[in-house]
């Protein structure tokens, strides 16, 4: 299994009122990252995933790919709080079918 490590940034507005990334912001923040790593967004189709070539989607304007997000579950560990450097999103891919793509966060 492949993981990948994929930084992201926190913003002021994904903090709840107790100061840990909200909920509902978690959500985004893993969709960031599922982006950065599995969608060619340039010319060249790089991508920003440390460790690995993994662009496999096309997500430039008029691309002929679209996804859907079948099933998400989040099991909440421990709070986040705010740090101003990027957080460390690693991802492993668990299986890369001809209709499917599996990640685990």
């Amino acid at each position: 299994m492949t993981r990948l490590h994929v930084p992201i940034r926190l913003r002021w507005n994904d903090l709840d009122a107790y100061g840990h990334v909200n909920n509902a912001a978690m959500l985004v923040l893993l969709e960031e990252a599922r982006i950065q790593a599995f969608w060619a967004t340039d010319a060249d189709g790089a991508e920003s995933a440390v460790g690995a070539t993994t662009a496999v989607l096309d997500g430039r304007p008029g691309a002929a790919t679209m996804t859907l997000i079948g099933r998400q579950e989040v099991e909440y560990l421990a709070p986040i709080p705010y740090l101003r450097r990027p957080l460390d999103v690693q991802l492993w891919l668990g299986h890369l079918g001809g209709a499917s793509l599996e990640v685990c966060y």
